[in-house]
């Protein structure tokens, strides 16, 4: 992955928030691990997107994956593709005022999977077989259902998640990644 936010899990806290100051913006490639919330989308976040990201909510009591919050106006059109969500209270949380292009996407493990969105025709609800989540290794295993996502680049690969390339692939070695680990102070 590109980018891992674990921790952050007090009152109020959130791995990612986006608002109106990111419209357009694509999230991609995230490991959002231990959050009370993965991501929020925030106003008028229009056309932002969440893409190729596992959000694991390591059984929070109430961690939510990714949600919708307080809507200015319309026309807030978000798409979450290529996802993967284990682990949380509830998966997705859509709010009035958006509309989200939700597809492609497995869910695994949440006590519920949606709220306010209908499930994607191509979606899954299948174990993900990542190589060991317990230490925070969301590459999937060469077995993993992860193959069966959306093919964006055309590139004959399927990938679902922050792991979107061949795992056979020497290529896979050479990302950088960025973790960011603790709790904001939220005064």
């Amino acid at each position: 992955s590109y980018l891992t936010v674990r921790g952050y899990s007090t009152s109020g806290a959130y791995g990612i928030y986006a608002d109106s100051t990111s419209d357009g913006s694509k999230f991609h490639h995230l490991e959002l691990d231990s959050n009370l919330t993965g991501i929020g989308f925030y106003g008028t976040c229009t056309t932002d997107s969440l893409l190729w990201s596992v959000v694991d909510g390591d059984s929070l009591a109430t961690g939510n994956g990714a949600i919708t919050i307080d809507a200015v106006g319309s026309g807030n059109a978000l798409a979450w593709l290529n996802n993967i969500f284990v682990n949380c209270v509830t998966g997705v949380t859509v709010t009035a005022d958006f509309t989200v292009a939700e597809n492609y996407n497995d869910f695994y493990g949440n006590t519920g999977d949606r709220s306010g969105v209908a499930a994607g025709a191509n979606d899954l609800a299948l174990n993900p077989k990542f190589e060991n989540i317990e230490a925070n290794d969301y590459r999937p295993q060469n077995a993993s259902v992860l193959t069966t996502g959306l093919n964006i680049w055309n590139d004959g690969k399927n990938y679902m998640g922050a792991w979107d390339v061949n795992p056979a692939s020497s290529v896979a070695g050479y990302f950088i990644s960025y973790i960011l680990v603790g709790s904001p102070n939220n005064a």
